[in-house]
């Protein structure tokens, strides 16, 4: 896919996370504005209650009518307009990503062959050493059959057996391919342009 694509895509997408977390910050801020209103109209009654110094009182009147202050800002509406702008970049994303579909897709698919990869070698790695283990394995047997005749299980067996066989049937079977997506398939057959054009009416009217 070209750099260009991906990187646009990238920063938009960094884009919807922002704007996602920035709706989380405001209702954290406003949540947080109105607990402080509750926290401090409960010391202002606590203060009455014991009789608290009248410099006392006037300092809880002030935080109250601080927080009561900042519970009253526009707090509704700074919500709403962060939803609004992560609306926006969601639908930028939807229409970027319609745009370059075919490209956004095979990027995917090749990263998913270069993993399918690392699964192929890894599994005849894995065959590689478990045949190795064996070996070493029967080495031992043979050493110790020279003074005693062995018994079995005087030699461990290994844990690795069936993952073995598994990654032994997986490399003679051709390996793992990479994730790809059925372009036959509707709806991406015609978002892809993989669909097969119809016959147009008067091609399908005999003469």
């Amino acid at each position: 896919m070209d750099a260009t694509a991906t990187t646009e895509l990238r920063e938009l997408q960094e884009r919807g996370a922002a704007a996602a977390s920035r709706i989380s910050d405001l209702e954290r801020a406003w949540r947080s504005a109105n607990e402080e209103v509750a926290a401090a109209s409960a010391r202002l009654s606590q203060a009455e209650r014991a009789g608290a110094s009248p410099s006392t009182i006037r300092k809880i009147e002030g935080e109250l009518a601080a927080a009561k202050a900042k519970a009253a800002e526009p707090w509704a509406e700074r919500v709403e307009g962060a939803r609004a702008a992560a609306r926006d970049v969601e639908r930028q994303v939807r229409t970027f990503v319609g745009a370059n579909l075919d490209e956004l897709v095979r990027a995917l698919e090749a990263d998913g062959q270069a993993a399918a990869d690392q699964v192929n070698a890894a599994a005849s790695a894995l065959v590689s050493a478990h045949a190795e283990w064996e070996a070493v394995a029967a080495q031992i047997g043979k050493v110790i059959a020279t003074v005693a005749r062995p018994a079995p299980g005087d030699v461990s067996f290994s844990r690795a057996d069936e993952v073995a066989r598994a990654a032994a049937g997986l490399v003679a079977a051709g390996g793992e391919n990479g994730p790809v997506l059925d372009r036959t398939r509707d709806p991406w057959a015609l978002l892809l342009g993989q669909a097969e054009p119809e016959l147009e009416e008067t091609e399908t009217v005999a003469a």
